[in-house]
């Protein structure tokens, strides 16, 4: 659905958020009843009023109304967003820059601050539909950023506890979208957990954390498997598309819908009176309902795609509906990263008990150490654990390309993202 407001701009995600996205949708076990080719005006209100009521029977919105009241609001002096709105506020500077750190000392103590709150909701008013802006994704994107920066500064001057005190700010800050029903706000928040967790690499390397320092950080790790669910981003992102079926002519032109598109909107009153449109809001329905059933499963099932583009004349179809497959595979790595160091945590744990050896394989470390023998998400497998010259090791994931590089780091090209998702501790 969607215009994304990254600054001043609004939530319309094809052309702006979703650029790297191609135009086909994905559509797989959908194809129940008549097909989108069979559908006439005459049939298709009938057959579009029985899927949305059937998405109502199931408690999910498919109004701007409901998905609006859907992100609930916190009880009064609990919604960490009143913190974080001040400390985006004080946020000043290039986030590039080398002084970036040093003059957002400020915004650093009001993140803390934010993260000692659960709950967050953020200022959004998603009852306006593609018109939502939501400047706050930038500012998060900056403010991890700062905390990352914070973290590795931290390490370098030796002061342990805090840097692990800006890592969990920076889970914590990830976790203030969990409950934001929007695709660009819960990939915004995959980002950010990325961040999060680069520091604690450079901390395994160097050695020398307590047992107690561990707990704390593989407490705050799996904190962060609240976001492993993707399901309500896309429930969001299907009300927001039902919405963008359902808006008139002129709510479409008061949200400067052709000039962000570069497209032309038809006129809405006479397409709605088509069969086309019937089949094209049919094909959409299928598809995101496809994608809701996919994001209810496990992976690494939840990845198998069969991607399908729309008919030339659907037009809000081409528009509104994000092709996923790449989509899908950011939660899915999000997954794996956040197995990943939990499983290097208890490997430092497993050390820290053995005069420094390390296990021959992670299923040493359960149940003890580690809770669950977690596996890869793109292939089911479980997690590598591959040892390395001295005392070092490997634990990885074969990534989106689902391809088992040995270990060898990610890297993106113009062609896509190769090899694997590895957390590596040199000594």
């Amino acid at each position: 659905m969607q215009r994304v407001c990254l600054g001043n701009v609004s939530w319309l995600h094809k052309t702006i958020v979703f650029a790297f996205i191609l135009m086909s949708v994905l559509l797989t076990g959908c194809g129940k009843g008549k097909s989108s080719s069979n559908i006439t005006a005459n049939s298709g209100e009938a057959m579009i009023s029985n899927k949305l009521a059937a998405i109502v029977a199931t408690g999910d919105p498919v109004t701007r109304e409901q998905l609006d009241s859907w992100y609930a609001e916190p009880p009064a002096g609990e919604n960490a967003a009143d913190i974080y709105g001040q400390a985006f506020a004080a946020l000043t500077g290039d986030s590039g820059s080398p002084a970036f750190l040093a003059k957002n000392q400020n915004a650093i103590g009001l993140l803390l601050q934010a993260a000692d709150r659960k709950a967050c909701r953020y200022p959004i008013d998603l009852k306006m539909g593609f018109a939502t802006a939501l400047p706050h994704l930038q500012k998060i994107k900056m403010s991890a950023q700062l905390l990352n920066m914070a973290a590795n500064d931290a390490i370098a001057k030796g002061r342990t506890d805090t840097a692990i005190r800006m890592i969990e700010a920076n889970i914590r800050l990830a976790r203030s979208l969990e409950d934001e029903p929007i695709i660009i706000s819960r990939l915004v928040a995959d980002a950010s957990l990325a961040l999060a967790h680069q520091p604690v690499e450079q901390l395994l390397c160097r050695g020398g954390l307590t047992d107690g320092q561990l707990v704390e950080l593989s407490q705050a790790s799996h904190e962060a498997d609240e976001l492993a669910s993707f399901r309500r981003a896309v429930v969001g992102e299907r009300a927001a598309i039902i919405s963008g079926f359902q808006a008139t002519t002129e709510e479409w032109q008061a949200m400067n819908v052709n000039e962000a598109m570069e497209t032309n909107v038809p006129d809405l009153a006479a397409y709605k009176k088509t069969d086309t449109y019937y089949r094209d809001f049919n094909f959409a329905l299928d598809a995101m309902n496809a994608l809701v059933d996919r994001a209810d499963k496990s992976y690494p099932e939840a990845l198998t795609v069969t991607v399908v583009k729309p008919d030339a004349k659907y037009v809000l179809s081409k528009m509104l509906v994000p092709q996923m497959e790449n989509a899908l595979s950011r939660p899915a790595e999000t997954a794996a990263r956040l197995h990943i160091v939990q499983a290097a945590l208890a490997v430092e744990r497993y050390r820290l008990a053995h005069a420094n050896a390390l296990p021959s394989t992670l299923e040493e470390l359960t149940p003890g150490l580690l809770s669950v023998a977690a596996t890869d998400p793109f292939d089911g497998k479980p997690r590598r654990f591959k040892p390395q010259p001295g005392k070092g090791y490997t634990i990885y994931s074969i990534g989106r390309d689902k391809v088992d590089d040995g270990g060898k780091r990610q890297t993106t090209t113009k062609t896509g993202v190769t090899g694997d998702v590895t957390f590596t501790v040199t000594r």
